[in-house]
Formats: C-alpha cells, structure tokens, sequence
C-alpha cells in the first residue's frame, strides 16, 4: 500500500524530528511533508491493523489521516515524545471518526460532485476549450489506475482530445446517477464519484478557477 506522497520516505533521527518540527511550526511546509513521510511505514501499519468497514476504501481512510496528521504536527513538541509515538495517538483518536465519516460519505461525495459542476456553471470559460497539459496528465493517471468501465474510458478519451470539461463533467455525472439507479452498490458509486470529483476539481485548478491548499493538491496527483 503506497501513497503518492510517501514515496522517498524514510525514517529520521530524533535530532532531525527537532529540526523539522521547529521548521515547520516556522511555515515549512516541506519540512512538515517530510516529518509526515518519515511515518508512512508506522502509520500504514497502524491504519491495517484496524477493522475498516467494507463501504469504506481504505485509500480514502489514508488520505482522510494524512490531512488530519499534516495539521496535528504542528502541535508536536518533541519535548514531550518521539514522532513515533505522537503519531500513534492521533492516528488512534481520529481513526474512529474518520470512518464514521467515510461510511457516510455517499451524500457528501454527490454534494461535491454538484459543486464542480456548478463551479462550471458560474464561470462558462472555465469549462470550454481543450485540456491543457496537466489535465491531460490526470486524465492518463486516471486511465492507467482507476477502475473504470469502457464507457467511462470513452468519455475521458474524448475529453483528452478535446472535448470541452463542461460537456465531459455532465456525462460523467449523467452515467453516474445512472448507475446508483441501477443500484450499484455503495462503494462503487462512491469510487466513481471520487473519481469524476477529482477530474473537475483538478482541472478548475489547473485553469485558475479554484484554489486548493498544497496538501490537496498532493492528494489529487497533482503536486510536482
């Protein structure tokens, strides 16, 4: 199980949890990026070792924890413990309301999905014209990782060639309400929805239409 922003991660030493927590109490972002990752192993472990729901993905459970873990290191003081530990309390405080959180996620992963699109509808520039680079980038992330149907590689094929993302947002929204009324179940709509989300965020960022703090950015594949 490997995380896009774990990659290169590697423990540190207790004088270098110092030196990076100072720095990023300071406004280092990085240098909290690199406190994070020297616990992907740890925290990894700790998350498999807890009962997940069957409704609930568990690459969303990491993703949730590396949010709530980025804004509770700002808090650590090395005075008090090693990373390692600190780490294991937060992951076991918030791991329970993290799930809860998840498993009722089905209407907020809607609500988001019709935010996008009404993000399109309040600025019609944003969803005209072809996809520039990096949306074409995501697209093929998404082609080459997601578990989408033939359909929806058609869809995102067209909008790779440039077709224009409103028109691409509302079929990918359209074929998904098909699908919760075929009844599909929870956790593939849930999947899908995910993954149309994260095609319109990104490409509205990526056309300066919304702006997404750093860590959501890593989150959605984009971060350099």
């Amino acid at each position: 199980m490997e995380h896009v922003i774990f990659k290169g991660a590697k423990p540190l030493t207790e004088v270098e949890e110092r030196e990076f927590s100072s720095k990023y109490r300071a406004g280092d972002q990085e240098a909290g990026m690199t406190l994070l990752r020297s616990q992907a192993a740890w925290m990894l472990d700790r998350i498999g070792r807890k009962k997940v729901p069957s409704s609930v993905d568990i690459e969303d459970v990491i993703g949730e924890m590396v949010v709530v873990l980025l804004g509770a290191l700002k808090r650590y003081d090395p005075d008090q413990s090693r990373l390692s530990t600190y780490v294991t309390r937060v992951i076991d405080r918030r791991y329970p309301r993290i799930v809860r959180k998840l498993a009722g996620t089905m209407a907020d992963s809607i609500s988001d999905s019709a935010t996008e699109l009404d993000t399109l509808e309040d600025c019609p520039k944003a969803g005209i014209g072809p996809p520039n680079p990096e949306e074409i980038q995501l697209v093929n992330d998404i082609l080459l990782t997601a578990d989408l149907s033939d359909e929806d590689h058609r869809i995102l094929n067209d909008f790779r060639e440039g077709a224009p993302l409103r028109i691409i947002a509302q079929r990918l929204n359209d074929r998904n309400v098909g699908l919760a009324a075929r009844q599909y179940s929870p956790g593939v709509v849930h999947r899908r929805l995910k993954e149309i989300t994260r095609i319109i965020r990104a490409a509205l960022v990526s056309r300066g239409v919304l702006k997404i703090p750093d860590v959501q950015l890593f989150l959605t594949g984009m971060a350099p």
